[in-house]
């Protein structure tokens, strides 16, 4: 089944509000192509929200237009109480939102470790190598392979740690499973309630 999913990993703060994305009409444009068609959904704090439909559907595109990738948009998207129809992508990151696009995005001439130690840091929190390795251990045994030399399983684990590093408090992960084995399938689905514990853990503590 492919999905696209918007997944809130770490607990806001008490004062703001448990909805962390609202998008409403949102409609989104490649050139003079209008792919989506007043799209609506909300995420809550703590909610996984899977995106369910056939190739072609715009799955994909939603998650691009949150992240303002797209040509053109309109109707309204907010993130954490913030409205970023107008906002430039570059600032969206920094309202906590870590994005996995469906291609990767791997440096193929770095090696698992490199790669693990590029993404920027956009909320405190983020997970350390150490428990990147312990949630992966694939990763692990990999991390002084280059990107291209792992398998497909294995580059889907690595591009989720990379977006668990950032410490982003809301994910979105673009066909995180397409190709994979059921067998590997589980083990991003594991990644993700395992990050959603520790950051309650943290939290707590």
């Amino acid at each position: 089944m492919n999905t696209a999913e918007a997944f809130e990993s770490q607990e806001a703060p008490e004062n703001q509000t448990l909805e962390m994305l609202r998008v409403q009409d949102l409609h989104a444009f490649y050139g003079e192509s209008h792919i989506l068609h007043g799209v609506n959904f909300d995420v809550k704090r703590g909610e996984l929200v899977t995106l369910l439909g056939r190739n072609g559907a715009g799955r994909s595109t939603t998650l691009k237009a949150i992240m303002n990738m797209v040509g053109r948009r309109t109707g309204s998207i907010v993130i954490n109480g913030n409205e970023t129809l107008r906002m430039k992508p570059h600032h969206i990151p920094r309202l906590g939102i870590g994005y996995c696009p469906e291609e990767r995005g791997i440096f193929a001439s770095l090696d698992v470790h490199e790669n693990l130690l590029l993404p920027p840091t956009v909320r405190s929190g983020g997970m350390s190598l150490d428990e990147i390795y312990a949630m992966f251990p694939n990763l692990y045994e990999s991390r002084k392979s280059q990107g291209t030399r792992l398998s497909g399983g294995e580059q889907q684990m690595l591009a989720m740690a990379r977006i668990l590093r950032t410490g982003a408090r809301l994910l979105l992960l673009d066909e995180i499973t397409e190709g994979l084995a059921p067998v590997i399938v589980q083990k991003p689905g594991r990644g993700i309630s395992a990050a959603k514990r520790a950051r309650h853990a943290h939290r707590a503590g």
